[in-house]
């Protein structure tokens, strides 16, 4: 529910076009909180040196209560599988930090990143930045990591979800799914990936065969 008309100069008109954009209050709220802790973070850090420990702490539970309520479509996470550049000022010590422990838990991991389970279907998780994909048209299940890898941004097609939970809709996955098998049936190879690998891109597989 939009917030009570005072005009449309000022803070409120500023949430206002938020509104209209399709930005709910919540999310707006969530953006205050992680700009007031930035702020705080740093006016403390000027008088105790604390500044990153706090942002960490404030940002990791800001993401935590955007998993509870469903909220990580807000992350910013664009069509293309990019992240908008408020999330990298936002979220950036949260998301380069998921990043490294990724990276770093693969390297232990004896399983392997991506299994091709049918011709020109592979699943797996999060790819490798850099890496230069052997797929041509992905799936991009995460709602919290940006598409580091080359391809055309056409051949992207992503529905943000955080792990452990929903998509955002029904509806957007069908879509992805009838996206996705569009692509298989013109040729492409289709790369379908959460973060880890586990759950996500499995489910959207099994959707893809009904």
């Amino acid at each position: 529910m939009p917030l009570p008309s005072q005009g449309d100069s000022g803070l409120t008109g500023f949430i206002r076009s938020l509104n209209k954009a399709g930005v709910p209050n919540i999310t707006i709220i969530l953006w205050a909180i992680s700009l007031l802790a930035l702020i705080s973070s740093w006016a403390f850090d000027q008088a105790c040196g604390s500044y990153f420990v706090i942002y960490l702490a404030v940002i990791h539970g800001a993401v935590g209560a955007m998993a509870m309520f469903d909220l990580t479509s807000q992350f910013g996470k664009l069509p293309d599988g990019r992240l908008t550049w408020w999330s990298w000022v936002i979220f950036g010590p949260y998301i380069c930090t998921l990043m490294v422990f990724i990276f770093v838990r693969r390297l232990f991991s004896k399983e392997p990143q991506l299994n091709e389970i049918y011709e020109r279907w592979v699943l797996g998780g999060y790819p490798t930045p850099g890496s230069e994909p052997k797929w041509t048209a992905v799936v991009d299940c995460t709602a919290e990591l940006p598409r580091l890898y080359k391809i055309d941004a056409k051949k992207v097609k992503c529905i943000p979800t955080y792990d452990t939970t929903a998509a955002w809709s029904v509806s957007d996955f069908e879509r992805a799914v009838e996206w996705a098998v569009d692509q298989w049936k013109g040729g492409e190879i289709v790369y379908v990936h959460c973060a880890y690998g586990k759950h996500m891109h499995i489910a959207f597989c099994n959707l893809s065969q009904c």
